[in-house]
C-alpha cells in the first residue's frame, strides 16, 4: 500500500518506531492503572477505618457531617487518580518525555526518536523518501527492546508506585478486616452509614436513628392521673383506684 504524499512507512521487519513508542506508552499506562487501583483500595481502607473510629460504639449522631466528609474525601482521591491517568498523553506520558526515556535506554542521541517519529508523519522537502525510510529502520532496530526496558526511568517510577501501593494495601487491609471481625455490629453500622451520607445528613429532619440498637421507651397503659382518695393519694399510670 502506497503511503500518503509526504509520509513514509517503515518496511523492514519488526515493529516501527511509532509502534515501539505506542507499546512503551501502553506498558506504562498498565502500570499506572495498577498503581491507581492499589492506592484507591488503600484510600477506601483508610476511610473505613476512620469511619469506624469516628462513629464510636453508639454510631453516628443524627445529622453528623462525618459520613459525607469521608465520602467526599474518597471521591477527591478517585477523581485525582482518574485525572492523572486521563492526562497521561499530555503530561507524564507525552511524546517528548517518552522519546527521551527511550533514547537514553537504547543509547541513542537526543532527538533521534523524535526525529524518526517526525519522518513517519512528513518527509521534509528535499529529503529522499528512501533515505527517510532507511533512517526509520535504523532507529527501529535500536529500539528492539522490551517495552519495560525502553521505558527506562519512567518504568522505574511506575514500579515504585506499584510497590508502594502494594505495601499500603498490605498494611491497611488487615486492619480493616480486624475492625470488622472484632466488632461486626459497630462496623456494619458505621460503614453502611458512610455509604449513604446524603440520607444520613437528612436524618436530623427526618428522624433517622443511629445503627446502635435502641430500645423504644416503654409505652404507658394510662396517662398519669390524679384521683381523689381517702388519704388524697395520687395514682400515676396505675389505672386502678385505691382500695376503699
Amino acid at each position: 500500500m502506497t503511503p500518503p504524499e509526504g509520509q513514509v512507512r517503515s518496511s523492514g521487519p519488526g515493529r516501527s518506531v511509532p509502534e515501539a513508542v505506542a507499546q512503551v506508552r501502553a506498558h506504562l499506562l498498565r502500570r499506572a492503572a495498577l498503581a491507581a487501583g492499589l492506592w484507591s483500595i488503600t484510600a477506601l481502607g483508610v476511610v473505613l477505618a476512620v469511619a469506624w473510629l469516628a462513629a464510636g460504639p453508639k454510631g453516628w449522631s443524627q445529622g453528623s457531617p462525618g459520613p459525607l466528609l469521608l465520602d467526599l474525601g474518597l471521591a477527591v482521591v478517585a477523581l485525582a487518580l482518574a485525572v492523572r491517568l486521563g492526562r497521561g498523553d499530555r503530561g507524564w506520558l507525552a511524546e517528548p518525555r517518552l522519546a527521551r526515556a527511550m533514547e537514553d535506554s537504547a543509547g541513542l542521541a537526543r532527538g533521534t526518536v523524535r526525529g524518526a517519529l517526525q519522518l513517519t508523519r512528513e518527509v521534509p522537502a528535499g529529503v529522499s523518501r528512501s533515505l527517510a525510510a532507511l533512517a526509520q529502520r535504523t532507529v527501529a532496530v535500536r529500539l528492539a527492546l522490551p517495552p519495560e526496558r525502553l521505558a527506562g526511568p519512567l518504568a522505574a517510577g511506575a514500579r515504585g508506585w506499584v510497590r508502594r501501593g502494594a505495601v499500603a494495601v498490605s498494611l491497611v487491609a488487615p486492619m480493616v478486616v480486624l475492625l470488622g471481625v472484632s466488632s461486626p455490629n459497630r462496623s456494619r453500622g458505621a460503614w453502611a452509614t458512610a455509604g449513604t451520607p446524603a440520607t444520613w445528613t437528612r436524618s436530623t429532619t427526618s428522624g433517622g436513628m443511629s445503627y446502635a440498637d435502641e430500645e423504644p421507651a416503654p409505652s404507658r397503659a394510662f396517662s398519669s392521673a390524679r384521683l381523689p382518695g381517702a388519704f388524697g393519694a395520687e395514682c400515676h399510670g396505675s389505672g386502678q383506684a385505691p382500695e376503699g
